[in-house]
């Protein structure tokens, strides 16, 4: 148990060594740590006795543990003995929120997810029901990348420079691992994740903020940019269905409406949305557009074929819009739905939205500071 500030990393099962039983960590509301991990595991393999009911559990009682801690169940990889934990029997992680805020930000895609009745209204009310703060639109975000990126597409076209998206994790991915060349020509705009994360804290002062979408790459985003600003968790719509569940959150019996983000905003869901989004920021501000040349990939392999084009100097395109799931988040591997009846719920959901521009809709936060760029 720590009672006070540290300024290391917390190592719950010492330094090396497999580790066997229950670990227990608490932080009391004391406590406060800022940009440290916790291992619960320590930096050896974690074994919690198979069979035996044991569990690794990790307490944290501090209104600021959100912002400050990044929880690790098992070791620390690439570091001590056994990089990579081998976790066997039941592990559980649980945080004892003391007055803490905590807030669902649900992704684009979210649209049509629970049925074409099942509203973002009635979203937000089922969510605070198991438990949350609140709830924003990440297309809210969405609409301040589009403003962000479409001033840097404009400079980067005057200069000649050819620019990919930054929003898509596993793109970005694909070009930190496979073409780190071509870094300097991927936008410097943080993820319509980080930038909703940014403003919820703007807004509400430290804030936990659980983003909430169809994308598993977007955990690894969180943990590798925690310290950045970005979200604290990241779970998928599956993770937020089966919470409904446990729960027995019926979502008919809620209403209400919301909208927080643009129709531009809520199409960086599809392939092409983040492209014609960043196009509409443009012309609001009297930009010409018509003779920028947008190659939207639509799928891991069109990324890949297309980057290699980048690298290779051949890519006559000016800008590259990579979506690494064919169609978009939208068909993203932690769905609920997808397919014909998603987009047919998801176009039902669509249509009451109202047809509020970029620029227009954030005038309603230009009174909260975010910092846009990595």
């Amino acid at each position: 148990e720590i009672n006070a500030d540290f300024k290391g990393d917390i190592y719950g099962g010492g330094s090396g060594g497999d580790v066997f039983g229950k670990i227990s960590i608490a932080l009391t509301a004391g406590c406060a740590a800022a940009d440290k991990f916790i291992y619960a595991g320590g930096t050896g393999d974690v074994n919690t006795a198979a069979g035996t009911g044991d569990a690794i559990t990790v307490t944290i009682d501090s209104p600021a543990y959100g912002s400050a801690y990044n929880i690790v169940l098992g070791t620390r990889n690439g570091s001590g003995a056994g990089g990579n934990s081998t976790v066997y029997g039941d592990i559980r992680l649980n945080l004892i929120r003391n007055g803490a805020e905590i807030y669902a930000m649900v992704a684009p895609a979210i649209e049509g997810q629970f049925g074409p009745q099942v509203s973002i209204g009635i979203l937000a009310d089922a969510i605070k029901e198991i438990g949350f703060t609140g709830m924003y639109e990440v297309s809210l975000g969405a609409d301040l990348v589009s403003a962000s990126e479409s001033q840097e597409w404009a400079e980067a076209y005057q200069e000649g420079k050819k620019m990919t998206t930054s929003c898509c994790p596993a793109f970005v991915n694909m070009i930190k691992k496979h073409f780190p060349t071509l870094l300097s020509n991927m936008s410097t705009t943080v993820s319509p994740m980080a930038a909703t994360a940014k403003l919820v804290r703007a807004i509400h002062p430290g804030a936990i903020t659980v983003f909430i979408g169809p994308c598993i790459a977007k955990k690894g985003e969180v943990l590798d940019s925690i310290t950045q600003g970005n979200a604290d968790y990241a779970l998928t719509f599956d993770e937020l269905n089966a919470m409904f569940r446990a729960r027995e959150i019926n979502l008919s019996s809620f209403g209400g409406h919301m909208q927080q983000g643009s129709v531009y905003g809520k199409n960086f869901a599809i392939a092409g949305g983040v492209t014609a989004s960043v196009i509409q920021a443009m012309e609001e501000k009297g930009i010409d557009t018509e003779k920028i040349n947008v190659l939207g990939c639509n799928g891991a392999a069109e990324c890949k074929k297309a980057l290699m084009m980048l690298k290779a100097g051949r890519l006559p395109a000016d800008f590259i819009e990579g979506m690494a799931c064919v169609g978009g988040c939208v068909n993203g591997p932690g769905s609920v739905l997808t397919g014909r009846q998603a987009q047919q719920n998801r176009a039902k959901q669509i249509a009451t939205a109202d047809k509020r521009e970029i620029y227009e809709n954030l005038r309603s936060y230009e009174e909260y500071p975010v910092e846009m760029h990595r």
